[in-house]
């Protein structure tokens, strides 16, 4: 396994700190959660915990913002996930037959980059924790990736 590492930090979002979503069963759709215990069951109980919107936040006593900082922390890395996943995307073989897997080295961490194609979408993942994973939608019969050419980088 490579050595570089993609230390996650804290979800920092807008919501209150203690705010998650649960996913359902498989047939359910999921419903909000609250850290602390707080009752989210009932029609419009999880607004206290949206950001900027819904019921003014001093209806929950048990509501907590995110530091500067750490919203900060979680902003830059979702930068920098989206660095990865560009140039992971970069270095994959252009075009990927349809129906078709492989690997390569991670241009991010050296690491084993993982690539599946079928006829509406592809995926990427690498084994790095939290280096590059991601899932495509492609419109049919396109070409995927789309080598950058240098008419497209002059517009």
């Amino acid at each position: 396994m490579p050595e570089k590492r993609f230390p996650r930090p804290v979800r920092a979002t807008k919501h209150c700190r203690h705010y998650s979503w649960e996913r359902g069963g498989l047939m359910m759709f999921g419903f909000p959660k609250c850290a602390r215990g707080v009752d989210l069951s009932y029609p419009g109980s999880s607004q206290m915990c949206m950001p900027d919107g819904g019921l003014p936040r001093g209806l929950c006593a048990q509501r907590e913002e995110y530091t500067d900082e750490e919203r900060a922390a979680w902003a830059a890395f979702q930068a920098e996930c989206m660095e990865r996943v560009s140039a992971a995307v970069d270095a994959l073989p252009a075009p990927i037959p349809l129906n078709t897997q492989g690997k390569i080295a991670c241009p991010n961490c050296g690491g084993e980059l993982r690539f599946a194609r079928w006829h509406r979408g592809s995926a990427i993942a690498c084994e790095t924790e939290n280096c590059v994973e991601a899932r495509f939608s492609i419109e049919a019969g396109a070409d995927w990736p789309t080598p950058l050419t240098e008419e497209a980088d002059d517009v």
